[in-house]
């Protein structure tokens, strides 16, 4: 006698039917959400290995400018007091603690640290703004304040600044730019700090200059075809500042739609050091042109592109 199988009942398929979907999400979320997440991780901008610079905005409203130079196991570190004045070369003058304020009023945070870079004439390549570092005037404890800004890390860029701020062997060159300026009052009774023209920063942007940069030592050449007048003076001050050699700075009139471009005369300097991190801190974009024949690159400059 042959026994007929029973059928699943229908709630027996719902509940099946149910249990893969819910393991399809599951395998969904890993995929894409969790996948993102780790490819976001990993994708980083820095190698650990080259120089880099980045300004952070303590709870305080202090700014300060890091560097690390990992090839010379050293940092260099300006502290911006709050109240200091900054000039941008687009927007007007600004305190140091609103420079976050314009820069969510235009949605762009590239406007922090290159209105920086402009106003220092030293590189930024990034700008970290309301964080939770809180400032200490004790150098041990905001070494340890900084190296825990980046832990945990959110990315490897975060990873490897921590380990580089780790470094027990790092020397530091601190320099607070409160003792380079002048006092003024307002008509409110309030103070606002003006950075001395002439004032020697103790050294400073050596620690700022990159090896790299120097060792490539390209001809560059910076032409301003804006109306912000001196905008060709401060790009080849910072150029300078970084370590590179400009040989020719002058105004012009050339037919291009980029605010900011980087010519170069050969592909090959477009992996350069030199290449890469003045389009990193300016800004720029990057085109090959043969005609460039007496430089090696030239640096066309209407406004900051923030």
């Amino acid at each position: 006698m042959i026994r007929e199988r029973k059928r699943p009942s229908v709630e027996k398929n719902k509940l099946r039917k149910l249990k893969n979907l819910f393991f399809l999400l599951i395998i969904l979320f890993f995929a894409f959400g969790f996948g993102k997440k780790v490819f976001r991780w990993f994708a980083g901008s820095w190698n650990g290995k080259s120089q880099i610079s980045l300004a952070v905005e303590a709870k305080e409203g202090k700014v300060l400018v890091l560097v690390i130079t990992p090839s010379k196991n050293i940092a260099g570190l300006l502290i911006l007091p709050s109240n200091l004045e900054i000039e941008t070369p687009w927007f007007g003058r600004y305190r140091a603690d609103k420079l976050s304020l314009l820069a969510k009023q235009e949605d762009k945070i590239s406007i922090f640290p290159r209105s920086l870079a402009y106003f220092l004439k030293i590189p930024i390549d990034l700008g970290l703004v309301k964080t939770k570092l809180s400032f200490s005037e004790d150098e041990a404890v905001l070494k340890e304040r900084i190296r825990r800004l980046f832990f945990p890390p959110m990315t490897v860029d975060y990873w490897r600044l921590w380990r580089a701020f780790e470094n027990r062997d790092l020397y530091w060159k601190i320099v607070d730019l409160s003792d380079f300026s002048q006092e003024r009052t307002l008509p409110d009774g309030s103070f606002l700090l003006t950075l001395d023209d002439g004032g020697d920063l103790g050294g400073l942007l050596e620690y700022f200059s990159d090896p790299a940069v120097k060792k490539e030592n390209l001809s560059i050449g910076v032409t301003n075809l804006g109306q912000i007048s001196g905008l060709a003076q401060r790009v080849s001050d910072l150029v300078a500042n970084l370590g590179g050699r400009v040989i020719e700075m002058n105004g012009g009139d050339f037919n291009l739609k980029e605010d900011c471009l980087i010519l170069i005369n050969e592909d090959r300097l477009a992996e350069t050091t030199t290449v890469s991190r003045l389009s990193s801190v300016l800004g720029c974009d990057i085109r090959q042109d043969s005609d460039l024949t007496a430089l090696d690159l030239q640096i066309l400059i209407r406004n900051v592109r923030i």
